[in-house]
């Protein structure tokens, strides 16, 4: 689950521990109501930052700068 995103970098929740400086390949979609009604769906590849919880909490807060990022497709919402 995300909690911020923006063209740097994203903050998610996971119910893993992930290693700092690990690199990431994540993938999602941008829903219509945020990107002004078109459905996005994006892959990024990024650096984990910072890892926030322990291995044995049931989230773990993950920030990840993104390096690049490239937009799949794009399509118009449905009605």
């Amino acid at each position: 689950m995300s909690r911020d995103i923006s063209v740097r970098g994203i903050y998610f929740f996971i119910d893993q521990l992930l290693a700092t400086g690990s690199v990431l390949d994540l993938s999602f979609t941008m829903p219509a109501d945020i990107t002004e009604g078109m459905e996005v769906f994006v892959v990024v590849q990024g650096r984990i930052l910072r890892v926030e919880g322990e291995s044995d909490a049931e989230r773990i807060g993950v920030a990840v700068v993104i390096d690049k990022h490239e937009i799949v497709r794009a399509k118009p919402s449905q009605p």
